[in-house]
């Protein structure tokens, strides 16, 4: 099995390695590339359990992985934390982002509100 290296791990990079290489004809009996394109599929259904989505808001279990998503698709936006995990808002009162980087404005339930935490300006 293929050990990932650092930047290995993202899942831009696990994306493009797929992208770039699975369906590549050349490629098909050269058993690195194909242990490669595994081990990329294997990551990205780790980071895909990392984050849940509730009501077309995301929520991760680690920070670092929301911070991630927030410099990617909001820089300007802030980490927040709820019962479900850390949420991206665009804005001070604006929407949250889902998994895919996009938002819609999405009510959150007053309960999860009352445990909101700004983490990040």
């Amino acid at each position: 099995m293929t050990t990932l290296t650092y930047h290995g791990k993202t899942r831009e990079c696990c994306e493009w390695v797929i992208k770039n290489n699975e369906n590549r004809e050349d490629l098909k009996g050269n058993l690195s590339v194909q242990s490669w394109i595994q081990a990329s599929k294997e990551r990205l259904k780790e980071l895909d359990e990392q984050v849940k989505e509730y009501k077309g808001v995301a929520y991760f279990k680690d920070r670092k992985d929301a911070e991630a998503h927030m410099k990617k698709f909001a820089p300007k936006g802030r980490v927040l934390e709820y019962d479900r995990g850390y949420a991206i808002q665009t804005r001070i009162a604006g929407p949250y982002l889902n998994k895919s980087g996009k938002t819609e404005e999405v009510e959150l339930d007053e309960q999860e509100g009352e445990k909101q935490l700004c983490l990040n300006f």
